[in-house]
């Protein structure tokens, strides 16, 4: 009988690394995690009534729910990049602006 020697396995961990990193979850779960700390970015004040919709070519599309919160927020770009780009980091994105619209906000994501 073959001796079957353990060192020659990938510890469960490195597999499930390789596995999200290589497959669509990946970008989900960094979604997913820019929506846990959106709070933090925004404020409780409009926590739940704007949300990061999509990344595109590392521009954060941000959906507000009125134009009276889009107004609010463009007002206050220059703060929400100084905390949004620290934590977007520590989740392993990089995004270098923001636009906010209402135009693109649905209830139903938030």
């Amino acid at each position: 009988m073959k001796k079957i020697l353990y060192t020659e396995f990938e510890q469960i961990g490195e597999a499930m690394s390789e596995f999200i990193a290589s497959s669509a979850l990946c970008g989900k779960l960094k979604k997913y995690n820019l929506k846990k700390v959106w709070g933090q970015v925004v404020g409780k004040r409009f926590e739940s009534r704007s949300y990061p919709a999509l990344i595109v070519n590392k521009v954060l599309k941000v959906a507000c729910a009125n134009s009276q919160i889009t107004s609010e927020l463009v007002m206050s770009k220059r703060m929400i990049m100084l905390k949004l780009k620290p934590l977007a980091q520590k989740i392993g994105l990089e995004i270098e602006d923001v636009i906010f619209s209402h135009k693109i906000w649905n209830p139903q994501d938030n």
